[in-house]
């Protein structure tokens, strides 16, 4: 699964999937594939 769109949907996306993880007794170790311009990361660490 994942998403195609702007920043702020690649944003939200992530966001979600690090709060539904938060959200189980044992979070799971996510890994995401980022097809984007560098400077993307520093937005997904601060959010």
């Amino acid at each position: 699964m994942g998403v195609v769109g702007s920043t702020s949907n690649i944003l939200d996306f992530i966001a979600d999937k690090v709060q539904q993880a938060l959200g189980k007794p044992h979070p799971e170790r996510l890994q995401f594939v980022l097809g984007t311009e560098s400077g993307m990361i520093t937005s997904i660490v601060r959010k």
